[in-house]
């Protein structure tokens, strides 16, 4: 189906026959060609609807992309269909490794000389509650992440759901109109067979450009209401997602970085005072006998463990502020 896009190229093709490839078995195909091919007026002999057109290219964003190709486009459609499991479900909630240390250890992969204060008398006994508290922030935000991701689903299977009940009723209901006027056609053709007369016939012919005219109406009449029931089921779906999604961002914002960054900043707070102690330690000759040996040259030089510090604790921010600035961008782009 993907490669239907390029066929975008050809800005004035209205007919397209793909019956007899392989994916024309799949669920969705023909909405999907015709959202992505917006000037097709036939597809497979048949007349694409103007309602649906209209319909399926409001859903297109600017990238190209479209809530019909990134998640209508599945096996089955339905309740459960669009769920996912192990890391996938992960990536799809936008919490992708914050059920666990692994954001935390991320922190400290670049940490260089800093890992040497690890044995600094005091700093210990912080890295024993530092990590635990990081961590549970992390899967606070995780569990949370999930339970808004199983919302989002939710919308987007109503949506679905919503938007095949309406091509069906005013599919089943042309149906019928369609039929009916066969029906009294073909009875109007078996009268004038049986009775010929110029004056029936006359009766009968401008009767059935009446009834003709009565079916364009009838026809258009479902058009227009079919166009606006598709048309309130956009704006509800749309808003439902911006209320899902501001909050969630809202949340992200207020939860994420000003909690985690508050854990480093503290952290970071605690070890330089630690150090500075030392540093006065240092320079007044009372350090312990029993401080550690691979310490002592960082600490000749204030300048230099200070600027160690430094740089780790701005690495690590960074580092908060990019697993943010992802989380809101996938969820702004999805």
């Amino acid at each position: 189906l993907a490669q239907v896009i390029y066929l975008r190229r050809l800005k004035s093709l209205q007919t397209l026959n793909l019956s007899g490839n392989p994916f024309c078995s799949e669920e969705h195909y023909r909405l999907f060609v015709v959202a992505h091919l917006p000037s097709l007026v036939y597809l497979d002999f048949k007349l694409v609807r103007n309602s649906t057109v209209r319909f399926l290219h409001s859903l297109l964003g600017k990238s190209g992309s479209s809530i019909l190709q990134s998640l209508c486009f599945v096996p089955a459609l339905g309740a459960g269909s669009l769920q996912k499991s192990g890391s996938q479900k992960h990536t799809a909630a936008f919490v992708e490794y914050l059920n666990g240390p692994f954001l935390f250890d991320s922190l400290h992969e670049e940490d260089g000389e800093a890992t040497k204060l690890v044995s600094l008398p005091g700093v210990e006994g912080l890295l024993q509650a530092y990590p635990s508290w990081f961590v549970s922030v992390c899967e606070s935000l995780y569990n949370y992440g999930l339970e808004e991701y199983e919302k989002r689903e939710a919308e987007v299977s109503k949506f679905y759901k919503r938007l095949h009940e309406i091509l069906a009723v005013n599919q089943e209901e042309s149906k019928r109109i369609i039929s009916d006027f066969e029906s009294r056609n073909e009875r109007r053709l078996d009268e004038l067979y049986q009775d010929g007369s110029g004056e029936i016939a006359d009766s009968k012919r401008a009767q059935g450009k009446e009834e003709i005219q009565q079916l364009w109406d009838a026809l258009m009449t479902l058009e227009a209401l079919v166009s606006n029931d598709l048309e309130e089921l956009l704006q509800d779906f749309k808003r439902s997602i911006d209320v899902i999604a501001s909050t969630f961002t809202e949340n992200i914002q207020g939860i994420y970085p000003f909690t985690c960054r508050d854990l480093e900043n503290q952290h970071f707070e605690k070890v330089m005072e630690i150090v500075q102690a030392t540093l006065k330690k240092m320079a007044l000759f009372e350090l312990e006998e029993d401080f550690p040996d691979d310490l002592r040259p960082l600490f000749e030089d204030k300048t230099t463990v200070v600027n160690i510090i430094s740089v780790s604790h701005s690495i690590r921010l960074r580092k908060i502020d990019k697993r943010e600035s992802d989380m809101l961008s996938n969820t702004y782009q999805w």
